[in-house]
């Protein structure tokens, strides 16, 4: 699992910890998309990426599984976020969209933040708009059940992080399913993972 302490730890240690697996395959799985795999990690050549909750599986730089959310519902899901005055990171493989026009300066430096660990971010209205998944905070809590009810009548399965933050997936994926992928794609036991 991605965490804040694997990104804070020294690359030298990390190298040495896979060293020692040198028999078995290494891979990362998080919740975040391909696009939010910092540099820094996809430097280390990991045998693969769970990403995106389960909406994306690679190994060895070949893509075994992608599930993206039906492009034709982009649009309106873009407008019923922004409806319910929410903050939010649309993900995809390639790139993550975020309101780039945005007056707040908070937001502006989040974005300025992405940018500088080297993410790939472009406007939500970008022409090659395509996501995965995406996460939003709820800026108004009153708006809570308006989005809800949007998201399941939409066959999408949500997380509630807390403090108002949501994560967003397809119906039925998430980090245990691309564990439960892989280890049918190589025919093992929950035990030998």
């Amino acid at each position: 699992q991605l965490t804040k302490k694997l990104l804070t730890q020294q690359k030298k240690i990390l190298v040495q910890n896979i060293q020692i697996m040198e028999n078995h395959l290494i891979f990362i799985n998080t919740g975040r998309t391909r696009a939010l795999i910092e540099p820094r990690l996809q430097d280390m050549k990991f045998d693969g990426y769970i990403c995106g909750c389960g909406t994306y599986i690679e190994i060895h730089n070949k893509v075994l599984y992608h599930k993206t959310i039906d492009k034709h519902k982009y649009k309106e899901i873009i407008q019923v976020l922004k409806d319910n005055e929410t903050e939010m990171i649309i993900e995809g493989i390639e790139s993550i969209y975020m309101d780039t026009e945005t007056k707040d300066k908070q937001k502006q430096a989040k974005i300025q933040e992405f940018l500088q660990r080297g993410f790939p971010i472009k406007p939500l209205n970008s022409e090659d708009l395509s996501f995965d998944k995406f996460c939003f905070i709820l800026e108004n809590p009153d708006k809570r059940e308006n989005i809800i009810e949007y998201i399941e009548n939409e066959g999408l399965d949500y997380i509630d992080r807390g403090s108002n933050l949501f994560e967003v997936v397809p119906k039925g994926h998430s980090k245990a399913s691309g564990m439960e992928f892989l280890l049918n794609y190589f025919n093992l036991e929950k035990e030998d993972s």
